[in-house]
């Protein structure tokens, strides 16, 4: 399980990180929340997260999607 919440980060620059957060809403799912400057960009936008592990192995999927 906790392999999978530290894939989670994607390939962006190190300082827009601080701003892009993976927490888990009232029923367990993973969501991400965001904030700052890349909040404001994505405001129109819904983030879809998906994360998995096997062993050692750990994935992280996450499909923006237009609204």
């Amino acid at each position: 399980w906790s392999g999978s919440r530290f894939s989670k980060r994607p390939v962006l620059p190190e300082a827009i990180h601080r701003d892009i957060e993976v927490v888990t809403d009232m029923w367990g799912r993973p969501r991400v929340r965001l904030s700052g400057a890349v909040a404001e960009h994505l405001k129109e936008v819904t983030i879809h997260l998906s994360l998995t592990h096997e062993a050692d192995i750990a994935a992280a999927v996450a499909v923006l999607e237009e609204r």
